[in-house]
């Protein structure tokens, strides 16, 4: 599994398709795993990179109320998309949240086949303020 690294610039077209970095390509897969990220940004898996962040919420008890309730929101909250010969992927419509056609959108890697996808001006205060 290749890591992702690097931030770089991108845009979601008009049907809120966006464009994997033709380097990243091969370590997303045809298919990609899109989920909210935990500071507001959307985090996007490849299959192996979903299958080794999967393992720690797998290991939650299920006897447990709140582990099993972090467990199923987890897994509630994961959408895929299949990625066309340009290698476009469509952010899925339930994590669309404040994103727009035509948007533009920082994508930075995550350094285990997983990158982020954020607004350009919110990725920007997050470095100000760390």
């Amino acid at each position: 599994m290749e890591p992702l690294y690097g931030t770089r610039a991108a845009r979601l077209d008009d049907k809120f398709r966006l464009q994997i970095p033709s380097d990243w390509r091969l370590t997303i897969g045809p298919k990609a795993l899109f989920t909210a990220g935990p500071d507001a940004c959307l985090t996007v898996f490849s299959r192996e990179g979903f299958d080794e962040a999967r393992k720690e919420v797998d290991a939650l008890s299920r006897a447990d109320a709140e582990e099993r309730e972090r467990r199923r929101k987890y897994y509630a909250e994961i959408e895929h998309a299949m990625a066309d010969k340009q290698g476009r992927v469509v952010v899925p419509p339930k994590l669309r949240g404040g994103l727009t056609p035509g948007q533009a959108v920082t994508l930075v890697g995550a350094g285990d086949a997983t990158f982020e996808l954020w607004d350009p001006q919110r990725f920007a205060n997050r470095e100000a303020v760390s």
